[in-house]
């Protein structure tokens, strides 16, 4: 009897430590990817779009017909749209506001927006009619 106690004590010995080795394989499996995804990139939620060069040198501004609308190209977001026409992505909400939009996340390629006028725009406006 007492060598069936100890055959039964190693086969739980053994299966412990198969289990325990899943476990920690699992987690450094989960910690790779992590760092993985992670590497060399910075996202935000809702930007999908790459700065193109042609953004970077104020272009953008033309894209806004004198009526102060936008039409929504592939690929936009309403984060991307408001980092290239007012320089801070948070904007979106503004945008979003004017519109009357539902669902934000939501556009659609041909979409037409209007873009509001906020207070910074407003107040430079101001100053070079004052200015001029």
């Amino acid at each position: 009897m007492a060598i069936k106690k100890q055959n039964s004590r190693s086969a739980e010995e053994v299966v412990s430590m198969f289990l325990g080795l899943v476990i920690v394989m699992v987690v450094f499996g989960l910690v790779v990817n992590f760092f993985q995804k992670r590497k060399g990139s910075i996202s935000v939620p809702g930007s999908e779009t790459v700065l193109d060069e042609e953004k970077l040198d104020g272009s953008f501004d033309s894209e806004v017909g004198v009526n102060g609308v936008y039409t929504v190209k592939k690929g936009d977001s309403l984060w991307t749209i408001a980092q290239n026409r007012y320089n801070s992505g948070y904007k979106w909400v503004e945008i979003a506001k004017e519109n009357q939009l539902e669902n934000p996340g939501l556009l659609e390629e041909g979409q037409v927006l209007k873009m509001p006028v906020l207070e910074t725009e407003k107040k430079v406006t101001e100053m070079a009619i004052e200015g001029g």
